[in-house]
């Protein structure tokens, strides 16, 4: 080691930043997972938010099985959206 002595506290801050996931979008570097599932989607059923959601969770991390069990759909369903708005002509995420 280096020789640095750590408190109960600093130590506990060392094992969460190591637990942390980093996502790398655009050669931009950032932690995934700051919000939890529940944040990303509201009690609305319009399909266009709720696929923008699904997008930008999985941008932030999540699996795309994760968020088809937090959805009720299954992990296929949930690559079928991801698919089909990445593949929309206007979209600005390719």
């Amino acid at each position: 080691m280096i020789g640095v002595t750590l408190d109960d506290e600093a130590l506990k801050v060392l094992d969460e930043i190591k637990m942390q996931k980093v996502v790398v979008s655009h050669d931009i570097k950032r932690v995934a997972r700051t919000k939890e599932l529940d944040s990303y989607f509201s009690k609305e059923k319009d399909k266009i938010k709720r696929n923008t959601a699904i997008i930008q969770a999985i941008e932030d991390g999540y699996t795309q099985a994760e968020v088809g069990k937090h959805l009720g759909l299954s992990r296929s369903a949930v690559s079928k959206i991801v698919k089909s708005v990445y593949s929309t002509p206007d979209s600005k995420r390719k």
